[in-house]
């Protein structure tokens, strides 16, 4: 083949591109940024305030989210309103946001944003929501990207289905998460939880379950600081596991599944 050459150097170079994209993208999935795609370089353009809204809270107990790609923040506050802002790039993103206040439900739902895959900081709507902790009893969240925070909100049931980010709660009554990559952390954890997690850690500092609990995870570790005086199953398929404290008496019992990853438990 007269061209055998050119097709053996077209097959190096092809291979050297896909070597290089393939590292890149491992990079950046870890969370490495880089000079030009820095969030640094595109997260102002996330500090324009393209929805602002007060809403009265006396018939509103549920708060539901529904979002492409952007931070979800939702804190108590001691006025009387529910305050919503939500920051973009312009006001052209207000196309992509609906939202509805009935039947006790104050729905958002973001949609129209991209890339899921690499954290560039542009295309992203990020919402704030500030809401008494006395009236809202769930709260209920469906995000592909970005990080999820939760305040001080001990009479809620919390419904989190997540795809890519973080999950930081402080006070909650009933959690609910199922999400396929980031860490799931919690302050505070009053009653009862079910907890499914693909790819992260998982890490509670108190936990005080009345009733039957589960908490599931692929790959990473499990590590609870205090439990209310309650049985522990435990299991680990690569791991290890330590829980102290351990009564299998109780009539609550906490199961805790791994299949790579530590589970420790310093009751």
């Amino acid at each position: 083949m007269r061209n055998k050459p050119l097709i053996i150097t077209l097959i190096v170079l092809l291979s050297i591109i896909a070597i290089l994209l393939t590292v890149f993208l491992v990079l950046a999935i870890l969370g490495v940024e880089f000079p030009f795609f820095s969030n640094n370089n595109f997260r102002e353009i996330n500090k324009n305030i393209i929805f602002e809204q007060n809403f009265e809270p006396e018939h509103i107990d549920k708060i539901d989210i529904i979002s492409d790609c952007g931070d979800i923040k939702i804190l108590e506050n001691s006025e009387n309103n529910i305050k919503v802002t939500i920051y973009g790039r312009n006001d052209r993103s207000l196309k992509d946001i609906n939202f509805s206040n009935e039947e006790g439900i104050l729905k958002f739902e973001i949609r129209g944003m991209s890339n899921k895959i690499i954290n560039f900081g542009f295309s992203e709507n990020d919402i704030v929501i500030y809401a008494p902790k006395e009236i809202i009893k769930e709260i209920e969240i469906k995000s592909s990207y970005g990080d999820i925070e939760i305040g001080e909100f001990e009479n809620a049931l919390v419904d989190l289905k997540q795809d890519c980010g973080d999950i930081d709660i402080v006070k909650i009554q009933n959690a609910i998460i199922k999400s396929s990559y980031g860490d799931v952390k919690i302050t505070s954890l009053l009653n009862k939880c079910d907890i499914d997690l693909s790819c992260g850690d998982i890490k509670i500092q108190n936990l005080r379950i009345n009733e039957d609990s589960i908490i599931k995870n692929d790959l990473g570790d499990i590590k609870i600081e205090k439990t209310n005086d309650i049985f522990i199953d435990g299991n680990t398929d690569l791991g290890d596991e330590k829980i102290e404290n351990n009564n299998r008496h109780s009539e609550i019992t906490l199961t805790l599944k791994n299949s790579c990853g530590d589970i420790k438990v310093n009751n």
